[in-house]
């Protein structure tokens, strides 16, 4: 899957020169920004490098969307009732192994993410690569590279879902699985006194 809207939008400045190895993120520490209206992605790679990835709504919506629609797609051929109800188990299983790791911190090199590739990877192909692409000197070029295994992938969707949350955004683009996944597991930290 793929998405090209080709020169729209244009790099912050100090981004990486065109031509660079694309970032092989290793880390990922997701956030919004309110005066941007957009999801800050800061990028590090296992040699240090950090990069900050700017994703818009619109691109946002397209990519999620299509890693969203990747994890429904292992279930579609079951029962539709019996795969949701998998689906957000296997939701809710994924994001209780999450662990807190300190935050990527950010050092100033930006891009306004035009574009991104995406392939599956993994154990059974059940995970899913990221090619992040921006605009540099009137072409698109990938920046950077997300590989993660598909509880890896379930956790990041499940976070940037919150996003959406926090921004505002409409959150019709998500599967109805992980809009239940989620209202489950707010459910459960209300139960225990635990803030959202």
């Amino acid at each position: 899957m793929s998405s090209n809207p080709g020169n729209s939008g244009a790099p912050a400045a100090g981004s990486p020169a065109s031509g660079a190895t694309p970032l092989a993120i290793q880390k990922l520490t997701q956030g919004y920004s309110p005066f941007e209206d957009r999801i800050s992605l800061d990028a590090q790679s296992a040699d240090g490098r950090v990069l900050r990835l700017w994703l818009t709504r619109r691109l946002a919506d397209t990519l999620f969307g299509h890693l969203g629609g990747m994890v429904s797609a292992r279930a579609a051929k079951k029962d539709e009732s019996f795969a949701r109800h998998l689906q957000v188990w296997e939701q809710q299983a994924a994001q209780s192994q999450m662990r807190n790791d300190e935050p990527v911190r950010w050092q100033g090199d930006s891009v306004l993410v035009a574009g991104f590739d995406i392939g599956r990877v993994g154990s059974n192909k059940k995970g899913a690569r990221v090619i992040f692409k921006a605009s540099m000197a009137g072409m698109v070029h990938p920046v950077a590279t997300l590989s993660l295994e598909e509880v890896h992938l379930r956790q990041w969707i499940g976070l940037v879902f919150r996003i959406y949350g926090t921004a505002r955004w409409p959150r019709d683009v998500w599967p109805q699985w992980l809009i239940d996944a989620q209202r489950k597991a707010a459910d459960a930290e209300a139960s225990r006194g635990d803030p959202a």
